[in-house]
């Protein structure tokens, strides 16, 4: 898909997918993320997050393209209380550093005021330092780590 993103910028809309349609949309930007992920089956493993999970999935469109996508889950630790958990946000590529993805996270902060949460959080692997920088400018705090081993 070619996308413009010159001229006269179109107003921002954001969209919480719920239909088929809408979720297939934000395949090409999620990809950017996690580019192991398989078209084939996008579909499928989003609406099983979305229903085993509580995964929703929302995006920040400009113009009828998805610009930025998130993928986020109430949930509930005794460490934390209640919190808005951010799995996945990515912007598209030739989208950076345009304001989108601050609008998106607003979005998503007051979200989580809007139930209840105590926390806004999100993960990024280590490897990706511009999104780290992203977080830091956008009041976040890195308060711990996360540690994983393959089976």
């Amino acid at each position: 898909m070619e996308r413009q993103l010159t001229g006269k910028p179109a107003l921002p809309e954001i969209i919480e997918a719920a239909t088929d349609e809408e979720i297939l949309k934000t395949f090409e930007v999620m990809s950017q993320l996690h580019p192991h992920l398989d078209q084939s089956d996008y579909l499928r493993r989003i609406r099983e997050l979305m229903g085993v999970q509580g995964y929703r999935l929302v995006s920040l469109y400009v113009g009828s393209a998805p610009t930025v996508v998130a993928g986020f889950r109430l949930v509930d630790t005794l460490f934390a209380g209640r919190t808005l958990h951010v799995d996945d946000f990515v912007t598209f590529k030739d989208a950076r550093s345009l304001g989108y993805g601050a609008k998106l996270l607003e979005w998503l902060r007051i979200e989580a005021k809007l139930n209840n949460c105590r926390h806004f959080e999100s993960i990024s692997k280590i490897t990706h330092e511009d999104a780290h920088r992203f977080y830091v400018r956008e009041g976040f705090d890195a308060n711990g780590f996360s540690f994983r081993k393959t089976l």
